[in-house]
This record gives C-alpha cells, structure tokens and sequence, in this order.
C-alpha cells in the first residue's frame, strides 16, 4: 500500500526505459563498427545517450506504483544485517516559487547499507514537464534506517537530498529530505515522500515530490 504520508503521480503507462537504452547502446555499436570499416578518427567522443523525457519517467513510475503500492510495508526489525541492496526508480520533484510552479522528474538510485544501518545514493538527469533537461546531482547522504520503527506510524529511513539543478532558463539550489520504508516481505522496492526548499534565481520556495524504486 502507499505512504499515508507519500504523494504519489497518478500518470499514464508508457515507455520502457531500459528497452529504449538497449536500442541506443546498439546504435552506438553500429556506428563504431561503420566508423572502423571507413578508418574513421577514433578520437571523437562516443554520441551521448539523451535524458529520458518528463512523460518517459512518469511511465516507470507508473509502473513501479502498479507494482508495489499494493505491497504491505517490510517490518525493518526483519531486514537483513549485513550485505546491502541498491534500488533504482524515480524522483518526482514539484517546486513551487514566486515565478511559479515547476514540475521534474529525474533517476533516482539509492543504497541500504544493512550492515551500519544507513542509506545513500543520488537523483539526476532530470527533466521538467516543458521539455527542458536539467542538468546536476541530488546527493542523498547521511541517511539512517530505523530498525524499531513502526511503518505505520512513523518512516522506516530518512536521508538528506541536496544539490544544484539547472536548466535552460533557470537553476535552484534544492535542500530536502528524503523519506520512506520499504515494501513486500522481501523488502523488493522503496517508496515515500521527498520535502525541502528550492533557492531559484528566478525565484524560491517550497518542494515537495515523491519516489519509488525497485532492486
């Protein structure tokens, strides 16, 4: 079931990332082996593969949300002691200014180190509802796993998410937390809420957003 607390994106099915990044890294092959036959210069840096789009992103999460919101929350005391687990969804960010407000999605990867009992990773690559890419890295540090939590009550991890997004147009200095359990007996996904201030040059205020991610 979903965080009482967690807002979450009620968006259409859509695009399969990793399929889409599959083909991409196949045209890449294609090219260098064109590029060999020619005796092309090798010196070129490799073609980049473009950031999902804003509507890509809200696809996975809407698929990882079918998935996993009707999953009961794992009981932190059974969690493992040892080893960890890395977990990738995604993070969708609303910021809120006087300019008004912007919508975002990016990659989310996150870490539970079981054994000190602590969660880390990082958000980036996002895009925002008009189309802009944001460039920079959401750091998630000093995270904590509360293993005598109620989940029903009370967040089973909590971590800071802060960093520096850039756009076209704009940038915002973002300092948030991120916060949430995990879900199934397996304690196969994450998910919560995402709460914090945005400094714009165009502006500042609030943020909030949610995520979800899967092993």
């Amino acid at each position: 079931m979903a965080h009482p607390r967690a807002p979450t994106t009620a968006v259409p099915p859509g695009v399969d990332l990793r399929g889409r990044a599959r083909a991409l890294v196949g045209v890449g092959v294609a090219l260098l082996l064109l590029s060999a036959c020619g005796g092309q210069d090798f010196s070129a840096p490799p073609p980049t593969t473009p950031a999902p789009t804003y509507g890509e992103y809200q696809a996975v999460s809407t698929g990882l949300h079918t998935t996993w919101d009707g999953q009961a929350f794992a009981d932190p005391a059974t969690l493992p002691i040892s080893g960890n687990a890395k977990f990738s969804g995604v993070a969708a960010l609303r910021i809120g200014t006087t300019a008004g407000e912007r919508q975002m999605n990016g990659s989310l990867s996150l870490v539970a180190d079981f054994s000190a009992n602590a969660l880390s990773g990082s958000a980036s690559a996002f895009s925002d509802a008009n189309g802009a890419a944001m460039a920079g890295t959401l750091a998630v540090t000093n995270g904590i796993l509360d293993r005598a939590a109620n989940p029903a009550l009370a967040y089973t991890f909590n971590a800071n998410m802060d960093g520096t997004l850039s756009g076209p147009a704009d940038s915002f200095a973002i300092t948030s937390d991120i916060s949430g359990d995990f879900l199934g007996a397996s304690y196969g996904a994450m998910a919560g809420a995402i709460a914090g201030t945005a400094l714009g040059n165009t502006g500042s205020g609030y943020l909030f957003g949610d995520f979800v991610a899967a092993r």
